[in-house]
């Protein structure tokens, strides 16, 4: 699977180390997945901007008006929050395997074509 041409090439790494996991585990997902996956690959490279914007800067930062919490802070909780919720639809967290463990003994797939 192609990572869409929209992505950064940061994104782009995301998405193709997600397609990798998915194909190790055995999961089925195909083309009607690639949005979701894009999705989520962008989210990991806008988490992985964030973190280092809010390294460079710092936690803490000082106004005019005094020091307030940077607020990258809240754009990043918001991102790894979409985050979770894609990891969760993609089959990647432990609860989310569970579910995909689940379908697959029921016969069934995750992700089908």
């Amino acid at each position: 699977m192609i990572p869409p041409d929209h992505l950064s090439p940061r994104a782009k790494e995301y998405f193709l180390d997600t397609v990798r996991l998915l194909t190790e585990s055995k999961a089925k997902f195909g083309a009607l997945d690639i949005h979701i996956l894009a999705s989520y690959a962008a989210c990991c490279a806008q988490i992985e901007k964030l973190d280092q914007e809010i390294d460079k800067v710092g936690y803490i930062i000082d106004t005019p008006k005094g020091k307030i919490a940077n607020p990258l802070i809240r754009a990043q909780r918001q991102a790894v929050g979409l985050q979770v919720a894609l990891a969760k639809q993609l089959g990647l967290t432990p609860s989310a395997r569970g579910e995909v463990k689940k379908i697959s003994e029921e016969g069934g797939a995750l992700f089908e074509d």
